[in-house]
């Protein structure tokens, strides 16, 4: 448990974080794999399909020569290009990746209703057998609602076959279509964004992003009311489970793989020091999860104190970074006091900001730099130009993306 006095508030943050156990891909458990390739004419980008030609052949190397890789692409019809090949022919699915060129509309539905039928095709008892999707979730063809692919996932539930979404893409990207179709996919999300990024989901977090450890995860925090007179989840708003739903074993929920890291962020409001006792509990915490091989159903519960919380820990300073940013950009009615500046000041505090081997905490640095520079002038107009509230969100939002795009 981990807590940090932020700077926006005379309140406290609170951050729980959750590790799954890290399992090693083995030789003894061979991978059925179906890569699901969106070659729309949507794709049609640097940072999309020309990305997914780099990143998709760096997963070759962490898979075993026995194991199983099929290609599937959809645009405005759907073809197989590979259908059954093993690793040990690696050049043959290299040349296959690099040679797909995008065009047309977005047949989404049948390119799933595909991989999901040539994943059959090739099922493994016991191994690992999953589609991994990459696109930027503009569906066009067929169904394409939320609602409608969350169904068209959601009838493969029980066919042992899981189901990853990598994000590509900017513009056009449609974050919760990708979001939706993991979650009620047996599956999990990553953004993709860089060639730096796909080495770290597809290389060096290859077991977290092919290996489920637990599905169905579900997790309640219950604060004392002797501490906590107040709190609010920060996020999560479409993922948040009522009682019943958080104990009905039926209820789909998500899944986690390999070594993954959970983190939620709670604001609280505390009872003044003279009304609580010395070192009172802080929260209770019940996670509810199933076995994703035999679908047991099981329960690990813990107990925090308040002298057990690290108010200094550098990666929940970060965590509170990205926090305090996310609160500027919507510009939340919790905000208060918080400012891109305070943001900057905590991050170049960070001892540890140059030893993430993918420098994200740099990338974040760097970027809200940035930002902080165009939010300054964004105000100034707004303020010289008295433009509406909405069109000086927007505004910030057309150069965020100019300078994401970048």
């Amino acid at each position: 448990a981990e807590g940090y006095e932020i700077q926006y508030s005379t309140d406290k943050s609170f951050s729980k974080g959750v590790k799954t156990k890290k399992v090693e891909l083995s030789e003894n458990i061979n991978n059925n794999l179906v890569f699901l390739i969106d070659i729309s004419g949507s794709m049609t980008s640097t940072n999309k399909l020309d990305l997914i030609r780099e990143a998709f052949p760096l997963m070759l190397d962490g898979l075993n020569p026995n194991d199983t890789v099929s290609i599937v692409t959809y645009a405005s019809g759907v073809k197989v290009h590979l259908d059954g090949c093993k690793v040990e022919n690696k050049e043959q699915i290299v040349n296959c990746i690099k040679n797909l060129r995008a065009g047309g509309s977005t047949n989404g539905a049948g390119g799933l209703n595909k991989a999901y039928e040539v994943a059959r095709k090739h099922f493994i008892s016991g191994g690992n057998n999953r589609i991994i999707l990459a696109t930027d979730g503009d569906f066009n063809v067929g169904p394409s609602s939320n609602e409608e692919l969350k169904s068209l996932v959601s009838q493969q539930l029980s066919s042992g076959i899981y189901l990853s979404v990598l994000g590509f893409g900017m513009g056009n990207y449609q974050d919760d279509m990708v979001e939706t179709l993991a979650m009620h996919g047996n599956g999990n999300y990553a953004y993709i964004d860089t060639l730096i990024e796909a080495k770290k989901v597809l290389t060096e977090d290859l077991a977290t992003t092919l290996i489920s450890v637990a599905k169905d995860v579900k997790v309640k925090v219950e604060f004392n009311p002797e501490l906590i007179t107040e709190y609010r989840v920060i996020g999560y708003e479409n993922k948040q489970l009522t009682e019943d739903e958080f104990e009905n074993e039926e209820a789909d929920s998500g899944e986690v793989g390999s070594g993954h890291t959970t983190v939620v962020t709670y604001e609280v409001k505390l009872n003044p020091d003279e009304m609580v006792p010395q070192n009172p509990k802080f929260l209770d915490i019940t996670i509810n999860y199933k076995d994703p091989t035999t679908d047991e159903s099981k329960t690990l519960t813990d107990t925090f104190y308040t002298n057990e919380i690290n108010y200094s820990n550098e990666d929940f300073i970060f965590v509170s970074c990205i926090v305090e940013f996310s609160l500027v950009l919507r510009d939340s009615s919790y905000k208060a006091n918080a400012n891109l500046q305070n943001v900057l000041s905590r991050l170049e505090s960070l001892q540890n900001i140059q030893n993430d081997v993918y420098f994200f905490p740099c990338d974040v640095a760097m970027l809200l730099n940035i930002l902080y520079f165009l939010y300054i002038h964004v105000m100034d107009f707004y303020i010289h130009y008295n433009i509406l509230h909405f069109h000086k969100i927007l505004l910030v939002k057309i150069l965020i993306n100019h300078v994401l795009i970048l």
